[in-house]
């Protein structure tokens, strides 16, 4: 590369494509870095740089809408290896889950309980157990946990998803935080793992992503306990590459079928 052809891609760079450093870490950001570091032998400042380095790459940082658009084009990019074919989908999540890793780190920490104080009745219970499945990384079921031990109650998490990196930090995590946490891989061999039984399972962006949501659907209900609470985005959804299932209406009559309530409009239902 020239010198002047050097200089001009990092003048565009710089005028157009990259951002400046976080102001701040979330909760979420920070215990990564802390783990991530740890992971790889660096110090917290080290660990801390690098993660800074990353999002300062685009504008907007992970959360921004050019690392949006980055990742929608290596998604595309890479589906000569892999796509969201029922075959191959667990391989393509795989391939792509430290980008959507990142933007997930940077999804605004819930608080409680102003987050879905419609799950009040749950506030009261004992020892609640808390489902996530596609949990990501499990910001709602953690967060949770977290407000109902102030209230001394004993809450457990159960955290399914994909393998990936993701359920290693949020097993982690939980340890860090004193919370008695569960974990189950998703898998081609075994897409639903066996659930437990659950006062509230999350199943937050998910439904969009699945071949067979109906199936899904009913092993939730299967599990969940009566008068218990289902939290998704039925919403329907716009075409995506891993958007596979765009019209949610079966899964919403489905619910209705079986007697749901529902609280927040395509998003909260109260089982009967």
């Amino acid at each position: 590369m020239s010198k002047l052809s050097k200089a001009w891609r990092g003048f565009f760079e710089h005028k157009f494509i990259r951002g400046a450093a976080p102001k701040s870490l979330n909760r979420w950001q920070q215990a990564f870095c802390e783990w991530n570091g740890q992971r790889l032998g660096l110090t917290q400042e080290e660990s801390r740089r690098r993660f800074e380095d990353s999002w300062a790459a685009l504008r907007g940082g992970h959360s921004g809408n050019s690392f949006r658009l980055f990742c929608d084009l290596t998604q595309h990019i890479h589906q000569v290896f892999c796509s969201h074919d029922p075959t191959e989908v667990f391989e393509a999540y795989q391939m792509h889950a430290r980008l959507h890793g990142l933007r997930q780190l940077s999804i605004r920490v819930p608080e409680w309980p102003g987050y879905l104080p419609e799950l009040q009745p749950l506030f009261d219970k004992d020892k609640p157990l808390i489902l996530d499945f596609g949990c990501g990384m499990a910001q709602i079921p953690i967060t949770l946990a977290m407000y109902l031990k102030t209230l001394g109650r004993s809450p457990q998490l159960f955290l399914a998803d994909i393998p990936t990196f993701r359920l290693d930090f949020l097993k982690w995590f939980c340890q860090q935080q004193g919370l008695p946490a569960r974990f189950a891989s998703c898998t081609a061999e075994q897409p639903i793992p066996s659930l437990p039984s659950c006062s509230l399972l999350i199943a937050s962006e998910v439904f969009e992503h699945l071949h067979e949501p109906l199936a899904y659907l009913e092993a939730f209900d299967a599990v969940l306990q009566p008068g218990g609470f289902l939290f998704a985005n039925l919403e329907n959804h716009d075409p995506d590459y891993l958007h596979v299932s765009l019209n949610l209406a079966p899964v919403r009559r489905r619910l209705k079928e079986l007697g749901y309530r529902e609280l927040r409009h395509r998003s909260l239902y109260q089982k009967p």
